[in-house]
């Protein structure tokens, strides 16, 4: 897209767990006590994108879009979407039962940019959990 440079600079697609802790900073303690798919760890992936972009907003997505790999306590379906701008970080946990791994990832790809519309926009954002930059915890 024409002159989509001057407003997005960088990305990263980070499924491993190293990759999250070498390219985003994403703390190992944090992916020990609570696992890749939580949202300490997507705030952290948030405010890591933020820096290693030099950017004004982060978004951080990480979750189990299947077909395997769920719990009990966190089912296929289960992401965490967290968006960092001003020494904060928003986070929504989405629950998408029953679908297949491309509407999963489609639902948060929709959710984190609606999210980042909604902050761009200064409008409320509707069913998240604000964190500063140091008291983020999962749920």
């Amino acid at each position: 897209m024409p002159g989509a440079s001057e407003i997005f600079d960088f990305g990263a697609v980070t499924y491993a767990a190293a990759a999250k802790r070498h390219i985003l900073g994403v703390k190992p303690a944090s992916i020990k006590k609570y696992s890749v798919y939580s949202s300490v760890v997507a705030a952290e992936m948030a405010l890591g994108v933020q820096k290693a972009g030099r950017a004004d907003y982060g978004v951080g997505i990480t979750g189990i879009a299947g077909p395997d790999g769920g719990t009990e306590q966190k089912p296929v379906g289960t992401v965490y979407v967290a968006v960092a701008f001003d020494h904060k970080v928003w986070v929504k946990r989405l629950a998408v039962e029953h679908s297949a791994r491309q509407r999963v990832r489609r639902m948060a790809t929709q959710t984190a940019l609606d999210m980042l519309r909604r902050l761009v926009l200064g409008l409320p954002l509707p069913d998240t959990r604000l964190f500063g930059r140091h008291d983020v915890q999962d749920f």
